[in-house]
């Protein structure tokens, strides 16, 4: 039980710090110039560029911080529990942000495409 509580919660800070750093990475490639509430939800002046890394640092969030999970519990079910999690951050700023509907469908399906990944990814090479 220890091992897999330490997986999820070493599993989520890593997703925390790469989703952090994607964006960060994204925001110094492509500088937004700030969110224009617009009834579309859509900003004309926010590049797509810029707007590609916040789905990347959530698949990658849900891959890297999901395989950590399951390497430290040894429970490949604990991949859920991240991808969940960073899936429920991605719905947040659903709630919050206006964002084009390709975004909000690509953070839906990316962090369970990465807890799915992690868990395949950990069978084939560990047998996880």
């Amino acid at each position: 039980m220890i091992r897999t509580l330490g997986g999820i919660v070493a599993g989520l800070a890593a997703a925390v710090v790469l989703m952090m750093v994607t964006e960060a990475i994204g925001y110094r490639v492509a500088p937004s110039p700030g969110w224009v509430d617009l009834p579309g939800g859509e900003d004309p002046q926010q590049s797509f560029l810029s707007l590609l890394f916040q789905p990347l640092g959530w698949f990658l969030g849900a891959l890297i911080g999901g395989w950590l999970a399951i390497r430290i519990s040894d429970e490949a079910r604990t991949t859920w529990a991240v991808a969940g999690v960073v899936l429920l951050a991605a719905i947040v700023n659903f709630l919050f942000l206006p964002l084009p509907l390709w975004l909000i469908v690509a953070g839906i399906a990316l962090p369970l495409l990465g807890g799915w990944l992690a868990q395949k990814i950990c069978a084939m090479f560990e047998g996880g």
